[in-house]
């Protein structure tokens, strides 16, 4: 308990000191996901604000209250789930796969971890977004670190680029995929390692530049085919060109330039864009290929599986918060007010799940907090009726009448003396809760009514794979993914209720 307050003091922290400081560590960004965008100017309160405040709070009384040594019976029922061997294993698989997720921009994403230019080195995935001119490149923006490391490579001066393993981003990052067309002795062209002739769109880029395009050219099988044009250094057309197999029967001049000096700056070889979906290729370091819209499948994977512990996370804060809450005061309070209570619940129990989320979704806009708020309306009923009757059976208990004779406030026996007693209740449920969640997040997504288009799902990426049969390595990722997930929550669940199972731990006499 004392680890867990000094783990969440140290990650508030941590994330205040990020945002204060502007690094990019998206990880410690966390609390931010309830802002738009992440950094705030100066330091307005916002929701992510608010939440660290909260965290603080509880990481302060954890460690004030936390037990120094386990409860002799709390380390039997851990015994009992370390000898479960498939639900402890899975749990450790689930734990490693939560550890690799904070490790973020490390492992996935598309801003460079060093850059060594002109003999300097710079972090861009903890600093400031940098600009092109600051590697020498020309044109506005944030440079692209991917073709920043083929530039210095083709340059050869000293200059390096280091990325993540995954050098791609998990939301709305899609390059295009190029490959080299090499004209080979019998004066046709292939695409590189073809045995065929290559017929499509090709282009002749300038030199040091895989986007400045010189000349466009159309090929069949193998041989310039039909118009083509030319552009300069600016992409102006101006030139235009007819070719019949492989001939140029036709030029028209559109503008006055120096053309020798354009093509003595125009690389050798030709270049080929290539659309997605993409199959898996270690080249590109697309490791799974791509989607449709030509993002990493496995850059996907993770940015869902990232999106998954989040809305887990919260999902279960908000429910056990309102669960716990009510079933105590259900049980405890009785009467009228638990009577009343219990008909609305049952109403609620009642109401179609998924069609309620549906139409309630449709009335907000689509951000992954206002989503887990909405599964949360229907997930606090379980936890609200355990509460219930574990409350009503402690509250005839000895230890609640001496507080009551000795002067201990209700909210005073619920939360200091009742529900430590019970909460133990709610641990068998916990694995099965996150196992919903994610189930029905995923369920929203491929129907089109969960995350807005750019996040990363499971259950989008399960809907593009299934709309692109003919590309098998999307849907077998996203299936195989979703699979594995559930059934690693499923056995850690199984686990846990075998380990706080009463029957294993109670002596009747």
């Amino acid at each position: 308990m004392r680890f867990f307050g000094i783990s969440l003091i140290l990650a508030t922290l941590l994330s205040a000191w990020a945002k204060q400081a502007r690094l990019e560590i998206p990880v410690l960004h966390l609390f931010d996901w309830f802002d738009r965008p992440f950094r705030n100017e100066g330091w307005n309160l916002g929701l992510g604000d608010i939440f660290r405040l909260i965290s603080l709070f509880l990481g302060v009384w954890a460690v004030r209250h936390g037990p120094i040594r386990w409860n002799p019976l709390t380390l039997r029922k851990w015994q009992r789930f370390k000898s479960i061997r498939r639900g402890y294993v899975a749990a450790l698989t689930l734990g490693a796969l939560v550890v690799l997720s904070c490790l973020d921009g490390l492992l996935v994403g598309k801003q460079a971890l060093v850059v060594s230019y002109g003999g300097k080195l710079c972090f861009p995935f903890v600093q400031a977004p940098h600009r092109k001119s600051d590697f020498g490149q020309s044109g506005a923006g944030e440079p692209d670190y991917r073709d920043l490391k083929k530039i210095f490579e083709r340059e050869d001066k000293g200059d390096w680029v280091i990325l993540p393993f995954i050098p791609y981003g998990s939301k709305l990052d899609a390059p295009i995929r190029r490959e080299t067309v090499e004209v080979r002795p019998d004066g046709k062209a292939y695409s590189v390692g073809a045995d065929r002739p290559f017929t499509g769109n090709a282009y002749l880029p300038y030199q040091n530049s895989t986007e400045t395009r010189r000349f466009d050219f159309k090929y069949i099988q193998g041989l310039r085919e039909g118009p083509a044009q030319g552009y300069d250094k600016e992409g102006n057309v101006i030139e235009r060109l007819t070719f019949e197999k492989g001939h140029e029967k036709e030029r028209k001049v559109l503008a006055e330039v120096d053309f020798k000096a354009l093509d003595a700056a125009a690389a050798t070889t030709l270049t080929r864009n290539v659309y997605p979906p993409n199959s898996p290729s270690w080249t590109d370091s697309h490791y799974l290929g791509t989607d449709s819209g030509g993002n990493d499948v496995l850059a996907l994977l993770f940015g869902g599986f990232q999106l998954l512990v989040f809305a887990s996370a919260f999902y279960l804060v908000v429910t056990f918060a309102i669960g716990i809450t009510l079933g105590c005061l259900l049980g405890f309070l009785g009467g009228a007010f638990d009577m009343v209570v219990q008909r609305l619940t049952e109403i609620w129990i009642s109401l179609p799940f998924l069609y309620v989320v549906i139409f309630l979704r449709g009335s907000f806009e689509p951000r992954i907090t206002i989503i887990i708020s909405l599964l949360a309306l229907f997930g606090w009923m379980q936890a609200t009726i355990y509460m219930r009757a574990s409350t009503y059976k402690e509250k005839a208990r000895d230890y609640v009448a001496a507080g009551r004779v000795l002067g201990a406030s209700s909210p005073r026996i619920i939360f200091v003396h009742i529900v430590p007693n019970v909460i133990s209740t709610l641990v068998t449920l916990v694995p099965f809760k996150i196992a919903g969640v994610i189930a029905s997040l995923s369920a929203l997504d491929y129907l089109g009514f969960g995350l807005p288009p750019g996040e990363p799902s499971l259950g989008a990426l399960l809907k593009d794979g299934s709309e692109n049969m003919s590309y098998p390595w999307i849907i077998m990722a996203a299936t195989v993914a979703m699979v594995a997930l559930l059934v690693l929550v499923t056995f850690v669940g199984e686990a846990v209720r075998e380990a706080f199972d009463p029957k294993k731990h109670t002596t009747y006499s």
